[in-house]
């Protein structure tokens, strides 16, 4: 059988979300992406196709723990300030 429900769906990051948390982990990060903008450096290869530059890598694709403990801080100011404002709206007359 078909039917049809109705579920709160938070937005963040461009897309839409089931739980408030990935929404605020997905718009911390692009907040993040946005101030720290991707500097990788491509691998640079000769006519043989041996490397002779590696490149390096970004914080964003480098797995570094900085880029991670900013959205996890940022996250939690999303969803603060996303509980803050439902309940003073909540709040209203």
């Amino acid at each position: 059988m078909i039917r049809a429900e109705t579920v709160t769906v938070y937005h963040g990051g461009g897309r839409r979300w089931l739980t408030l948390k990935a929404a605020a982990r997905r718009e911390a990060a692009a907040a993040v992406r946005k101030r720290y903008p991707c500097q990788c450096e491509r691998a640079e290869y000769d006519f043989g196709g041996a490397m002779v530059y590696p490149g390096l890598s970004c914080i964003h694709h480098s797995g570094d723990a900085r880029f991670d403990k900013m959205v996890r801080r940022m996250a939690r100011l999303h969803v603060a300030a996303f509980r803050a404002t439902t309940q003073t709206e909540s709040e209203k007359p």
